[in-house]
């Protein structure tokens, strides 16, 4: 039996968004939390280093991450689009909160695609592509990832890093800066021994070591090995810093589905 949450606040406000997590409880009793809680952790990011990553906020008050492929198009999780009406894209945003900013534009649309075989309850073809009118992919602070090839190899063993504005702290808040953190990709054997069943050859694992890893509100974010996007967040233990690893979709496995929807 697993359990699975949605969180959504009703209530809008850009500062008091909340995270639009998909949780579930490993098979194993869930540690617990880390002191260390690290995107869970990591570091502050370089401004415009990782610029092909978006925030999204749905409806009027949830909030996940996504990356840019092209000028049109974003790469998020299934779960951020469900329910939702529409959907207001960050790009070339740095301080989420700071409208001011020179490079932050925001986009809104109504165009979401999830794929048809989305099972909510297995956690499973959980991807998703948003339409946008036009990104301009090329000036400061926004760029468009390069995604896996479909024969991509399986990145276990690489490091990844992992950016996003998700929960890094005790304090329990999204963050305000865009952050990143650095994560060791492990085989899909080894993430079995905490999901089970639940891993397939359509996720991709990190380790969550250290108390580093996926947390609240960092759904939809990117996963990249040497400039190249590998996964994107689908789910992870409600125990954030826990240190069990968190579980992304891997983007191979979706990479013909991704180019007959959106022609990338």
């Amino acid at each position: 039996m697993y359990t699975i949450l949605l969180v959504f606040n009703p209530n809008y406000g850009w500062i008091d968004l909340e995270p639009r997590a998909l949780y579930i409880e490993p098979v194993a009793a869930v540690p617990k939390r880390s002191q260390n809680l690290q995107i869970s952790g990591g570091d502050v990011a370089t401004p415009n280093a990782y610029s092909y990553q978006v925030g999204l906020i749905i409806g009027t008050s949830s909030f996940c991450g996504g990356s840019i492929i092209s000028e049109q198009w974003i790469l998020t999780s299934a779960h951020c689009t469900e329910g939702s009406i529409t959907l207001q894209v960050i790009a070339g945003a740095h301080d989420r909160t700071n409208t001011q900013e020179a490079t932050q534009i925001r986009v809104l649309t109504n165009d979401s695609f999830r794929h048809s075989q989305y099972d909510p309850a297995e956690i499973q073809y959980n991807v998703a592509l948003v339409k946008v009118s036009q990104l301009p992919v090329g000036s400061i602070g926004i760029s468009a990832i390069t995604l896996a090839p479909a024969d991509a190899e399986n990145f276990a063993g690489k490091t990844g890093y992992l950016t996003g504005w998700g929960i890094y702290d005790t304090s329990y808040v999204l963050a305000t800066e865009l952050r990143v953190v650095q994560v060791p990709i492990i085989t899909n054997e080894l993430c079995k021994t905490t999901w089970n069943n639940l891993i397939t050859d359509q996720q991709i694992c990190i380790s969550g070591q250290g108390a580093v890893g996926a947390c609240n509100s960092d759904a939809g974010d990117p996963l990249v090995v040497d400039g190249i996007q590998v996964g994107l967040v689908s789910f992870e233990s409600s125990v954030c810093g826990s240190g069990l690893p968190s579980v992304f979709s891997r983007v191979s496995f979706f990479r013909e589905w991704i180019t007959e929807t959106s022609g990338v």
